[in-house]
């Protein structure tokens, strides 16, 4: 029910900070730690996702991925 109403206003907005493996979160105008990021698995079809953004964002912050590294990424959507 959650995705059928798209009523995504209760979500947390998460950021990284370029250079550290750290999910952080915003709270008023500050961030605040969030949770340490070991890995992760890219799940995202499409542009985006299989373009190599989320790759590259990955290898920026030290964080191992899971599937195709960027470079492969990249060349196989076009």
């Amino acid at each position: 029910s959650f995705y059928k109403f798209s009523d995504f206003s209760k979500l947390k907005k998460l950021t990284f900070i370029n250079g550290e493996s750290s999910l952080y979160i915003y709270k008023g105008k500050k961030l605040k730690k969030y949770v340490d990021v070991y890995s992760a698995i890219n799940c995202i079809h499409g542009l985006n996702g299989e373009d190599g953004s989320i790759s590259a964002l990955m290898q920026l912050n030290g964080v191992p991925i899971v599937g195709s590294p960027l470079f492969a990424s990249s060349s196989s959507m076009e």
